[in-house]
């Protein structure tokens, strides 16, 4: 099941005309650096008169250490900045849909100074994304991005084949799409560039960033407490391969599945999804042109090539996933007359989830074995790849200054290996965090760990981490299972009502039909109906299964929020009873409540950066801060009736 995100990097690089530095929402900002941007042109790696070993001067172009692969086909913009040590907003590593996506929302939405890091960033993505239409149409209009125009192709229904043999098959009326991973990667490149996000060609180590104190950290607190804790350093240095640095306020973590950068709750032991996939000129193929087909998990392949081929099929199952693709690509003409005719198609057997992970030589001996049964002739295959995805295991430890996001922040569904979709749906809010904790932070000076540990807590709630829970559960339940109750549990599964089998696929807030899943009781209910849809042999291998290995993890998603709490639960709590209400009064309409805050914890040690508004209600002077078009500077003369946009900003 696809979309699993990919993080190898995108073929990107930008002309930026400079930085404004951040006026910044709290004292003890550093002051700007003076930069001298000028445009320089790369082919095939080289920089101008620039050269690797001047430290004067940035190459932008030049995290994780890997030497940088560069193509010849392709010239990138790029800039040179002179400086000492810049510093940036937020500094992401991982240049994949991720960390491009984050780029774009930050910088264009949010007007943040934005750095993406990656050794590859002339790499294309490798990975195939299917998607939902309903939820991709959902997180087009949430972004504000031409989403839809990066649809390769879609398909009205999707299909599936749930039998031994034969062609019995059980159809769904929703429809499915095929993401153009090249325009999509063209289209946040298009983004970032227009943003000013600043791309680096580099390799980042976990050693290579730092705890740094600025200025404002070695002043004496406004409040004089003898008890008072030190000030924590205040933003990131982040040191590259070649010597030269970055300061940062955030330091995202996009590289991916294999992250070096952060630690983890507990012991880490996913589940993966492989597969081996082709895009192929074939003679013929059975599928209908129209359907999508999501599941093929016929064994009669296996069957002609003996009883232990056949047993090998059954006891470690996979499945094919099927596109029927146009005829003709984009801006591709017919044949000529009498040339030899053919149809197109992308075709995927996939491990849908194992532990150890099923060989990829495994899949592709299966698949032509498949092709080979169903009389598919191949003529010309077009390109051929695969996935990797680890799902579930545990989640990132939250005092940890390097925020994970994507694949690092255990994006993918558990159950599905679903992720991109997942993934830009818990982006637009992660970026509206990130950017509501560097402008607005409620404490000062600006701590990165509570930061951090604020952003998790909008994204990672304890009400979601319950769904999350009954994921996994189900993750590892299906890893366990012969092809036989795969094939009940699914046919069982996808004759519920579509919201309810959607839902759980998606298991992500705000995606279509989630709510279906968002509560104990929902959840409970959702089980209870599909139990009472499979066959007996399935209610006994999930009854054996929750008995064996649910655990916590399955009395915790179907019992009320307090029971069986997690160890590090009240760094949720403090959020929401402490952190939001503060951010509230410190930005907030009421202006006596908002000054006594600040008076409070000298969140705002220079009363100059308050500035009367319209109605003479104090407003946070933006006026400094790097502006989208039509962006904050503009939206803050709204009506004095109208909603603050600080007050909108704060609502959780």
């Amino acid at each position: 099941m696809k979309a699993g995100l990919t993080l190898c990097g995108v073929a990107s690089l930008c002309g930026v005309s400079g930085f404004l530095h951040h006026a910044g929402a709290r004292g003890g900002l550093l002051s700007p650096r003076r930069a001298q941007v000028q445009s320089l042109e790369r082919r095939d790696g080289r920089s101008g008169s620039e050269t690797a070993a001047d430290h004067s001067s940035l190459q932008l172009p030049s995290i994780l250490s890997a030497e940088p692969t560069r193509s010849r086909r392709v010239a990138y913009e790029t800039v040179a900045v002179e400086f000492d040590e810049y510093v940036v907003d937020t500094m992401i590593l991982g240049a994949g849909p991720a960390g491009m996506m984050l780029a774009a929302l930050l910088a264009e939405t949010y007007g943040l100074r934005v750095l993406v890091c990656d050794p590859n960033l002339e790499k294309p993505w490798p990975n195939n994304y299917g998607v939902w239409l309903e939820e991709w149409e959902l997180i087009a209009e949430k972004t504000g991005f031409d989403l839809n125009s990066c649809l390769q192709h879609t398909w009205p229904r999707t299909q599936l084949y749930l039998a031994q043999q034969g062609d019995a098959k059980l159809e769904l009326q929703r429809a499915y799409g095929r993401v153009d991973r090249t325009k999509l990667k063209a289209m946040l490149k298009e983004k970032c560039e227009k943003a000013g996000v600043i791309f680096l060609e580099q390799a980042v180590k976990p050693k290579f960033i730092e705890e740094v104190k600025s200025e404002l950290c070695e002043k004496t607190s406004p409040m004089d407490t003898p008890d008072l804790k030190p000030a924590p350093p205040d933003y990131s240095r982040i040191k590259l391969k070649d010597g030269r640095a970055f300061k940062a306020r955030m330091v995202v973590d996009c590289s991916g599945f294999n992250t070096e950068l952060i630690d983890r709750m507990g012991k880490h032991d996913p589940g993966f999804q492989v597969s081996y996939s082709i895009e192929a000129k074939v003679r013929r193929h059975p599928y209908d042109k129209d359907a999508m087909i999501f599941m093929d998990y016929r064994t009669d392949w296996a069957a002609v090539q003996g009883p232990e081929r056949l047993r090998e099929a059954e006891e470690q199952p996979s499945f094919l996933y099927s596109m029927p693709m146009p005829k003709y690509n984009e801006g591709e003409a017919p044949p000529p007359e009498g040339e030899e005719d053919f149809e197109r198609i992308f075709m995927e057997e996939t491990s849908l989830v194992a532990r150890p992970p099923m060989k990829p030589e495994e899949l592709k001996r299966r698949m032509y074995e498949r092709l080979k049964y169903m009389g598919i002739e191949i003529l010309e295959i077009e390109d051929e790849g695969g996935c990797f995805i680890p799902m579930g295991g545990s989640l990132p430890k939250r005092n940890q200054r390097v925020l994970a996001l994507g694949g690092a922040g255990n994006f993918v569904h558990p159950s599905t290996g679903y992720m991109v979709t997942r993934l830009f749906m818990g982006l637009t809010k992660a970026a509206k965090a990130i950017a509501r904790e560097i402008k607005y932070p409620p404490f000062s000076p600006f701590n990165p760990v509570k930061a951090a540990q604020n952003v998790y807590a909008q994204l990672w709630t304890v009400n979601f981490r319950r769904q999350w829970d009954f994921t996994i559960f189900g993750g590892e339940f299906l890893m366990r299972q012969p092809v036989s109750i795969l094939r009940g549990f699914f046919d069982g599964f996808f004759k519920l009502d579509t919201k309810a089998w959607s839902g759980f696929l998606a298991g992500w807030p705000g995606l279509p039909n989630n709510g279906q899943h968002a509560s104990w009781d929902r959840r409970l209910e959702f089980g209870v109906e599909l139990f009472m849809k499979w066959p007996n042999e399935v209610r006994l291998a999930l009854m054996l299964g929750a008995i064996r290995y649910g655990g916590l993890n399955i009395l915790r998603s179907i019992t009320p929020n307090g029971f069986l709490p997690y160890s590090d639960e009240d760094i949720d709590t403090a959020y929401e009873k402490d952190v939001v209400p503060l951010r509230r009064i410190l930005y907030g309409r009421d202006s006596i409540k908002r000054l006594e805050g600040n008076v409070r914890v000298g969140a705002i040690d220079n009363l100059d950066r308050v500035v009367s508004g319209p109605s003479g209600v104090p407003e946070l002077d933006i006026s400094g801060f790097k502006q989208p078009p039509g962006g904050l500077a503009g939206r803050q003369q709204a009506p004095s009736e109208e909603p603050s946009l600080l007050q909108r900003w704060t609502e959780e």
